[in-house]
């Protein structure tokens, strides 16, 4: 919406450019435009800081996500990428703040998928051909913004290991499904079940590591307790599948529990 970056050519915003937004809002106001519309005219800018209070309408939730993601999608296709302490353009900050919407707000979206979508309309937009590999790009652009995700977590105190272990995984960076998962398994972590299902899981990694084939040959196994285990493994399989896929990890998890012994 270029409403919402009207204010920017105004006199008022270049003699004081921390009125952005601000003064876009009064503007709109003024203008007669519906209160919603002013309200995420200024709401975009949300957070500025850290600290900064976050949108609370949902124009100005969506605008504010599709402007930061507008931001770091371009400085990404430009070379522009944050490296150490530099970060001229504060992509680290518009990440944070982007992903603090949507972790607030329980917006369960596709960071991959917002990505790809921005990307295409950027090549679009342009009367050049941009000459990018976009599998590259919607790739470093997930991982800074998973990078960004891992430091919101840890500053709540949250193991490492926990949030690696998830963020390993390959994802559409769903934040509030992996947040799901990282409390999921933080709620299990020191009980006897979660203790048996590492365990378990070690074991099978650790015996299977070497082996290239990825489906099991029925006929191999010949002692009780193989068979046993594997008949136990089918008969919980698509209920834990189906557990995973409706989000219901401590479900999942206390079938695996129970398969482990």
């Amino acid at each position: 919406c270029s409403l919402c970056k009207a204010d920017l050519v105004t006199e008022m915003v270049k003699e004081f450019p921390e009125l952005q937004g601000i003064i876009g809002k009064e503007y709109a106001v003024l203008s007669d435009e519906r209160k919603e519309v002013a309200e995420a005219i200024f709401e975009h800018y949300l957070p500025r800081f850290s600290g900064d209070r976050l949108p609370v309408t949902k124009s100005g939730m969506i605008l504010g996500i599709a402007d930061k993601v507008d931001t770091i999608i371009g400085c990404f296709v430009m070379g522009l990428i944050p490296t150490g302490s530099q970060d001229p353009y504060g992509l680290r900050r518009q990440s944070r703040g982007k992903i603090a919407i949507i972790l607030k707000n329980n917006l369960e979206i596709s960071l991959k998928d917002i990505i790809q979508k921005s990307l295409s309309l950027y090549k679009e937009s342009v009367s050049v051909e941009l000459k990018i590999d976009e599998t590259k790009i919607v790739s470093q652009i997930l991982s800074f913004l998973k990078q960004r995700l891992k430091n919101i977590f840890l500053e709540d105190e949250i193991r490492y290991d926990i949030i690696d272990a998830v963020l390993t995984v390959d994802s559409d960076g769903d934040a509030v499904d992996i947040k799901n998962r990282i409390k999921a398994i933080e709620e299990l972590y020191n009980q006897p079940i979660f203790r048996k299902i590492l365990s378990s899981s070690n074991r099978v990694l650790n015996l299977s590591k070497n082996n290239e084939e990825t489906e099991i040959d029925q006929s191999l196994l010949k002692e009780k307790a193989e068979l046993n285990l594997y008949h136990n493994y089918e008969s919980i399989y698509p209920q834990t599948k189906e557990f995973i896929c409706n989000k219901e990890y401590k479900k999942a998890f206390k079938l695996l529990g129970d398969l482990c012994g």
